[in-house]
C-alpha cells in the first residue's frame, strides 16, 4: 500500500476532533465526508455529514433521502468512508494526495537546479542521499521545491523583498523528527522537514509561506 508509511505518521485523534476539522471542510465550500457510525444501541447508519455543531454535541447525518439528527454521546464508533481522499485534511496538511505519477529523481533535481538558478549567489543544499524513496516523500518534496520558487520568484517583485532576500547566502533543506519549521541564522536559512519511519512529510505551503516571512 502506497501510503502506509505515511499513513503511520498520522495522529490518532478523538472522534470530536475528526468531526471539527470535516466541519471546517465543509465550511469551506468543500465535498461533504461519507460516515459510518456505530451507535451504543447497537444500530449502525451509514450517510453523508451534512453539519456537526460542536457547541452542543449534535451532527446532522443524511441517510439516503432521511435526514437523522445524532447526539455525540449516543456514538460508539466513527469511521470514515474513503479515507484515501482525506490524507491532506487528516494529517494537517503532511500528506498530499496521490495525484498523477510521482516524480523521478532525475526530475525533482532537475527542479532544484531551477531553484538553485532562483536563489543565486545565494547556494542550495538538499540531502539526496537522505530521500526515501517511496512515491509519497517524492511527492513532497516536488511540492515543497515549487513553493519555494514560488516564494522567491514573488519575494523578488519588490524591494523590501528584495532586501529579505539578500540576507540569505545558503538555503539549506533539512529533516527533524519534530515538527516543520524555519530558522534562519547567519545567512543560513535552514527550512525543515519533518521525517520519520523513513518517509519524509509534505511541508504544508501556507504554513511554509508564514514561517519564511516571519524569519527572513
Amino acid at each position: 500500500m502506497e501510503h502506509w508509511p505515511l499513513l503511520r505518521q498520522i495522529a490518532a485523534q478523538p472522534p470530536r476532533d475528526l468531526l471539527n476539522t470535516l466541519e471546517q471542510h465543509l465550511a469551506g465550500g468543500k465535498p461533504p465526508a461519507e460516515l459510518r457510525l456505530g451507535l451504543k444501541s447497537g444500530r449502525e447508519l451509514t450517510g453523508t455529514l451534512l453539519r456537526w455543531h460542536a457547541a452542543d454535541g449534535r451532527l446532522a447525518l443524511l441517510v439516503g433521502r432521511d435526514l437523522t439528527w445524532l447526539d455525540f454521546t449516543a456514538i460508539d464508533t466513527l469511521t470514515l468512508l474513503g479515507w484515501d481522499g482525506w490524507l491532506a485534511e487528516l494529517s494537517g496538511g503532511q500528506v498530499l494526495p496521490a495525484e498523477g505519477d510521482p516524480p523521478t529523481r532525475l526530475a525533482l533535481k532537475r527542479q532544484a537546479q531551477q531553484l538553485g538558478a532562483l536563489l543565486e549567489p545565494a547556494s542550495l543544499h538538499l540531502p539526496w542521499d537522505e530521500l526515501p524513496q517511496d512515491d509519497g516523500s517524492a511527492r513532497h518534496l516536488e511540492a515543497l521545491l515549487r513553493d519555494l520558487s514560488v516564494f522567491w520568484a514573488e519575494a523578488r517583485q519588490d524591494e523590501v523583498g528584495q532586501k529579505a532576500l539578500a540576507a540569505v547566502h545558503e538555503l539549506r533543506i533539512e529533516t527533524t523528527p519534530g515538527p516543520a519549521a524555519v530558522h534562519m541564522d547567519h545567512g543560513v536559512c535552514r527550512v525543515l522537514i519533518t521525517a520519520g519511519a523513513g518517509v519524509w512529510m509534505a511541508y504544508p505551503g501556507e504554513t511554509l509561506r508564514g514561517d519564511l516571512d516571519k524569519n527572513l
